[in-house]
């Protein structure tokens, strides 16, 4: 089953971003993406042109704005710290911020005749959970290891 599948069997359409676009921008086309198919954790960042630049996931934005209010000094068991305008100002400092600032560009890439073993194989050793399916440079989708995971299941409990 992981031999004879391939990407082009289960390669779904992938939101997408620009590259220039605003962090609370994105973070909001990420929670619209997340009602609708929640294992759809990252979302594709592209130029103008449609030229992919790399991905920006929930773990990229959380790891972010952790970090990001650790520098403004909350911290477990901080004193003297005022919690609420920490967190204001570390907000305000990461909202405006362009993707292309947190993005991954780190990117699995797999072609559409990929067996979904070698997907599954990229995506374990590469410490990734997504890839974007090309063709002669123009992306045609995306998989995630829920994706793989699905077919894994069909295969073995005989799910449909």
């Amino acid at each position: 089953m992981l031999l004879r599948k391939r990407a082009w069997d289960i390669v779904k359409e992938m939101n997408r971003v620009f590259a220039e676009e605003r962090l609370s921008e994105v973070m909001k086309k990420l929670d619209e993406t997340l009602l609708k198919a929640p294992e759809a954790h990252t979302l594709f960042v592209t130029n103008k042109e449609g030229l992919l630049l790399g991905t920006v996931s929930v773990w990229d934005i959380l790891s972010f704005a952790s970090d990001t209010l650790m520098e403004y000094g909350i911290e477990k068991d901080a004193d003297g710290v005022d919690i609420d305008q920490a967190v204001m100002v570390a907000c305000r400092k990461f909202a405006d911020m362009p993707i292309s600032s947190i993005m991954s560009t780190s990117v699995q890439r797999v072609k559409p005749s990929d067996p979904l073993v070698f997907i599954l194989d990229k995506f374990l050793r590469g410490g990734r959970s997504t890839a974007v399916v090309e063709e002669g440079g123009r992306i045609i989708g995306g998989i995630n290891i829920v994706d793989v995971y699905r077919e894994i299941c069909r295969g073995l409990v005989g799910r449909e």
